[in-house]
């Protein structure tokens, strides 16, 4: 998807969770010319909020949007019978534009990244924190039938070569703590699996038991990027401001106004904590203000399930059923 692309359908996003629930806003959305219904004319993102129609168009340039744009915004709201048009930039507008929008009511809004000071000053970035599960002193038995005859050590390198079934163990685990409610940390569990047809060294394994120390722990998230949408001023924001959030790494995004908040966070790229340890699946959020999260407005994919970096564990062998 083109950077231009990606623009169109963040200001999509904003307008959908700023626009209210009997809004229906279209991201890249073509519709009929008036004059020519075989021709179809791309909307950018189109807003369709009780009877009221309003075309949005976006540009992402390097330079301010200069007042050709918004002469030609003022022919497509004649031509296409747009009851507003919302000239939306990240680059700002030249003082001719800003004139030639406000005579022929042509609405600017700017998308802006704030430096450091700016989010320091504005005091409502969010804090995401990840919770996870630690795991000490962990000891593990292979079960066999006829132990006797393997060899303790190449049965180790190979469960360790097994790195897929490691990282099932322990993210099996982390489902049953889940599941858990009235666990105080740091807690010890002794836990028995089948192996699922699993061998090591040729050899079928019949089971396995795990017993730990579990922890937990918390890491937070970094969100570098913050910008503000809102109306066209090159000197300050205002407090109705929408603000935008993001961690392209992980590809996090949280899109707040004053009461309400949109988040998109891919699990599959949350960051791996070293050594003995898995994401707990506990995420928490705050926005620095109070507002609405609604379910429809949580868009999460992707998997929670990490690797499992097993270090220093003791291994072990034991007779299958005993």
């Amino acid at each position: 998807m083109s950077k231009s692309q990606e623009f169109e359908k963040l200001i999509s996003r904003i307008y959908k969770l700023i626009s209210g629930d009997k809004a229906e806003v279209t991201w890249n959305e073509t519709i009929p010319d008036p004059d020519n219904e075989s021709q179809q004319r791309q909307i950018d993102v189109l807003i369709k909020r009780e009877g009221v129609v309003a075309h949005v168009e976006c540009r992402t340039h390097n330079k301010p949007q200069d007042v050709k744009w918004i002469e030609e915004l003022i022919g497509r709201k004649i031509s296409l019978g747009a009851d507003f048009i919302i000239a939306v930039s990240d680059s700002g507008f030249t003082q001719g534009a800003v004139k030639k929008a406000q005579r022929y009511e042509i609405v600017l809004r700017n998308l802006s990244e704030l430096n450091d000071e700016e989010i320091k000053a504005w005091g409502r970035k969010s804090k995401v924190t990840l919770t996870f599960y630690g795991f000490l002193n962990i000891g593990i038995r292979l079960l066999f039938k006829n132990h006797s005859d393997l060899n303790l050590k190449e049965i180790a390198e190979d469960l360790h070569s097994k790195s897929e079934f490691i990282d099932s163990l322990f993210n099996t685990i982390k489902y049953e703590l889940n599941k858990q409610k009235d666990i105080n940390y740091p807690c010890s569990i002794f836990w028995t699996t089948q192996a699922h047809n699993m061998e090591l060294c040729g050899k079928k394994l019949e089971g396995i038991t795990i017993r730990a120390e579990v922890h937990t722990f918390e890491e937070n998230l970094e969100i570098p990027t913050v910008s503000i949408y809102g109306d066209y001023n090159p000197s300050s924001f205002d407090a109705i401001s929408t603000m935008v959030e993001k961690n392209l790494d992980i590809e996090l995004e949280v899109i707040k106004s004053n009461t309400e908040v949109s988040v998109i966070l891919n699990l599959s790229n949350l960051p791996q904590d070293w050594g003995n340890s898995v994401l707990a699946g506990i995420i928490k959020w705050n926005f620095g203000q109070p507002v609405n999260l609604k379910v429809e407005n949580i868009h999460m994919y992707g998997t929670q399930e990490q690797k499992m970096y097993l270090v220093g564990a003791e291994v072990g062998l034991q007779e299958f059923g005993t």
